[in-house]
């Protein structure tokens, strides 16, 4: 006996740490590329209602069709993770993965629950383990563990509800036992609720089971803590209820799906279940007879030991019923432990496809929070293979467990790289056109709802975000002059006129075809281009009417489709109207006539920010039709050196037409922080995509020969000083903040280009200072060296501003016989006063700026 239970508890051990393993080989599985692909638009909503205050937020998701719980959840997370206004940053990716964590942390945790629900279940070994196996491989556990929704909370807390089912079902239940259980079930039963309403589904399939149960066993106490747990949920729930009724008879959004053949039903949903939404049936088809013979031994099992156990001594129930390690009072017998697996994983299917019949409601993707149960059953039926003939059954047990592996494995692989399944890439979409537009133009969402995605990736302000219906052009003008944009959402085009129930505050609202059309006319007056961001606007607007008034007058200069199943898609429209006459023009020979308003040039722009041309029109000419263009914008000094240069295509990837129209492309580029503040010249050049030949300016005020002179510019520098919150040297008056050099293999005799960025410290006095760089050998050595002032003198350190960012420019020559090896290019300072070096925190006199190879 002593040795009995040493090996039992060897046993568990062993068992608890091959779950450990299994935990952490989940979660390196769901690591894998987690945040890389952007956001689609369910995900964006759930970024964009954590990013509000709790209060909007709340009131958004009443007038949604999901409620707040993980929304407040996720808003917890992100302001804890650094993404309090669930935006994305600058460089992406970063909200990806920290919004996806947290589905992450719930996919992980259904590893171990799978396992603790086998064993709760008293299934015999190793069906526990190998729950725990299928829970970690899952394709379809995987999928929803890296995507930024509630559904591996759901299934999490579906996983608990079935847990403190389990002694419900058992023949002795104590008391003390139950009622906990009922403390738990009540807890995450509302918890769930809050989480999705598809939840409510799991408790009326468990309901369905363990009410005739209770009744048909007359068992007072423990149909009274049942029903105990049922309303401690449904009071948990009470503040949110009358919403949910609501929401759930009279929903506020248009209908956009409708309920599949139940042949497809089927297929779809035991696919998905078995190896994920990624696998194919065709593909797939044996497997799926795999794991469907896999469900049937499960429940064979379960009817000949029930059988038996009635047929035979009642006191040979445990033995029947459950192995010797697992047996328990509370567990229940095969037949209930299989069908509450069976009613878990298929009774909310069911109830959902009949409530489909009066409005659709399935989609496959909601069958995940009831997954993990199937789980469980595949590894019963595994396990029931595995006690059949000895050692046959063994081996059969083996090659299924390797075959169900080796399906999970190619889900995988096509889950990550099967182009068919990537997400919409707002993010790429976002940012492409936050980078063609100019201040002034419109953002036309539709359909509208889907701003979300527009707003969680648009990396600059926005002046003004509502209806279509409420735009009124002066609104262009204002954010034109604080540069932001301006976002229009469209309406459900003709459509039912209680969608959102009449809330002006509402995502979803009906909105005439006459409205569409005035509307649009309004911004054809207003005289800016147009942003059309298209997804689901054939939902939205399914007779075309705001795409029937854009191709119909509206001229379309840039077309982009990008990755996903929705078919984003971006465009950019020119309204139907002319330039102004008052132009200065540049004529390209016969090809091309270039047109910009007097005074479009501004006199002045701030280091740092944008500057702006509006009004400029193209003419493409017959002969210019053969080439597609690019035009390249250019702020140059006095001394002929470029400072700024934005290239662009000529019309987007449209191109311009050779039709006689003018082409509005208004000029735009970033001012870089640090510009030296002066004079600049602003020049445009003209040149073949193809060749990169220059087209010349032969005619007009503008033209310059290879260059149109648009006129002159004074950089100003900021007020107040932008400050660096990072520097790669801290020299005490002055600090380094960027240093870098495109050259990275050169000759003995080059050149070597630096670029420097300079901040003056915010309380330094004014000194003069003098810039050196060298290039050190491997023994430290300088073999060569450069001093001079910043700019050459033009700019030096005592007409710096405390605070002030300057951008710094050298070129260090190189000897000519210097010999090949690796060498460290360095920068530092020394004062013009005493040509003292300056020496940073760390005690060095310079900083690294890069490693250079002389060939």
């Amino acid at each position: 006996m002593a040795g009995s239970g040493r090996s039992s508890l060897s046993t568990k051990r062993l068992e608890t740490a091959l779950v450990l393993v299994l935990i952490a080989a989940a979660f390196a599985l769901r690591l894998v590329q987690l945040g890389a692909d952007s956001l689609w638009y369910d995900e964006t909503v759930s970024t964009f209602l954590a990013g509000q205050p709790v209060a909007e937020l709340v009131a958004h998701t009443a007038r949604d069709i999901h409620p707040p719980g993980y929304y407040l959840l996720l808003k917890g997370w992100l302001s804890l993770s650094g993404y309090p206004a669930g935006q994305a940053g600058a460089s992406g990716f970063g909200l990806e993965f920290m919004a996806a964590f947290l589905s992450t942390g719930f996919g992980v945790l259904l590893v171990p629950l799978a396992w603790q629900l086998a064993r709760g279940l008293a299934l015999p070994r190793p069906a526990p383990i190998l729950a725990a196996l299928l829970a970690a491989l899952s394709p379809f556990g995987v999928w929803y563990s890296q995507e930024v929704r509630m559904y591996t909370l759901g299934a999490s807390l579906g996983v608990i509800c079935l847990l403190a089912t389990i002694p419900f079902l058992g023949q002795d239940r104590p008391v003390a036992v139950c009622r906990r259980a009922a403390v738990v079930y009540a807890g995450a039963a509302a918890a769930g609720l809050y989480t999705l309403y598809y939840f409510a589904f799991l408790l009326v399939a468990l309901n369905a089971l363990v009410l005739p149960l209770m009744f048909y066993r007359r068992t007072r106490a423990g149909l009274g803590l049942w029903l105990a747990a049922q309303a401690g949920a449904l009071l948990l729930f009470l503040p949110w209820l009358p919403v949910a009724v609501r929401q759930a008879t009279n929903p506020p959004v248009p209908p956009w799906r409708s309920l599949p053949p139940l042949s497809q039903v089927v297929v779809e949903s035991w696919t998905a279940l078995s190896f994920g939404q990624s696998a194919t049936p065709l593909a797939f088809g044996l497997l799926l007879l795999l794991t469907l013979g896999l469900v049937a031994s499960a429940v064979v099992w379960a009817i000949r030991g029930d059988w038996l156990a009635f047929a035979a001594d009642p006191g040979l129930r445990s033995s029947l019923g459950s192995s010797a390690s697992h047996a328990s009072s509370l567990a229940p017998s095969r037949g209930l432990a299989v069908g509450l697996l069976l009613t878990a994983a298929f009774g909310p299917l069911l109830l959902i496809y009949l409530v489909s019949l009066i409005t659709p409601l399935y989609h496959v993707r909601y069958l995940f929070i009831y997954s993990p149960a199937f789980s469980v059953l595949l590894a019963l039926g595994l396990a029931v293979l595995g006690r059949w003939r000895w050692p046959l059954g063994r081996w059969l047990m083996a090659g299924a467990a390797l075959l169900l592996v080796l399906g999970s494995a190619v889900s995988l692989r096509a889950l990550w790289t099967d182009p068919v399944l990537a997400a919409d890439d707002h993010r790429s979409a976002v940012r492409e056109m936050a980078e063609r537009w100019r201040p002034g133009e419109a953002i036309l969402v539709n359909a509208g709802y889907a701003y979300p995605a527009l707003l969680t990736y648009w990396p600059l302000p926005v002046a003004w975000h509502g209806r279509l219906t409420e735009f009124e052009p002066a609104m262009l003008s204002r954010a034109a002059a604080d540069q932001a944009a301006v976002i229009l959402q469209t309406g459900h085009v003709d459509g039912a006129a209680n969608l959102g129930w009449g809330d002006p505050r509402s995502d979803f609202y009906a909105v005439s075809s006459d409205e569409i059309r005035q509307q649009m006319a309004a911004l054809a007056e207003a005289g800016a281009r147009l942003w059309h961001y298209r997804i689901y606007d054939t939902v939205n607007d399914p007779q075309g009417v705001i795409r029937g008034e854009l191709d119909s007058g509206w001229r379309l200069f840039d077309d982009r489709v990008y990755a996903g199943e929705a078919n984003l898609r971006v465009q950019g429209f020119q309204p139907p109207r002319q330039p102004s006459a008052s132009m200065l023009s540049a004529e390209y020979a016969k090809r091309l006539t270039l047109q910009v308003p007097s005074g479009a040039v501004p006199d002045a722009v701030v280091s740092g920010s944008t500057l702006d041309v509006p009004g400029v029109t193209w003419t493409l000419h017959q002969d210019g039709a053969e080439q597609p263009l690019a035009i390249s914008l250019r702020l140059v000094d006095e001394r002929g050196d470029v400072w700024v240069a934005h290239d662009e295509l000529l019309g987007g990837n449209t191109g311009p037409a050779p039709d006689g129209l003018p082409l509005l492309q208004p000029l735009h580029f970033d001012v870089p922080a640090g510009t030296p503040p002066g004079v600049y010249r602003l020049e445009l050049v003209v040149y073949e995509v193809s060749s990169g030949n220059t087209l010349e300016a032969t005619a007009g005020p503008l033209a310059a020969g290879t260059q149109a002179i648009l006129g002159e510019v004074e950089v100003q520098r900021p007020v107040p000083a932008p400050t660096a919150s990072d520097y790669l040297a801290d020299f005490g008056p002055v600090h380094l903040v960027e240093a870098s050099s495109p050259a990275t293999s050169v000759s003995p005799g080059d050149q070597v280009p630096v670029a420097l960025l300079w901040q003056a410290a915010p309380a330094a006095g004014s000194e003069s200072l003098i810039v050196v760089v060298q290039l050190l050998d491997e023994d430290g050595r300088v073999v060569a060296s450069l001093e001079e002032e910043p700019l050459q003198g033009r700019y030096p350190t005592l007409a710096w501003q405390p605070g002030e960012l300057v951008a710094d420019r050298h070129s260090l020559g190189l000897p000519a016989g210097l010999a090949a090896g690796r060498y460290w290019l360095i920068a530092g300072l020394y004062r013009a006063t005493d040509r003292n070096r300056l020496t940073t925190a760390a005690g060095r006199d310079y900083a690294v700026i890069q490693e250079i190879e002389v060939r």
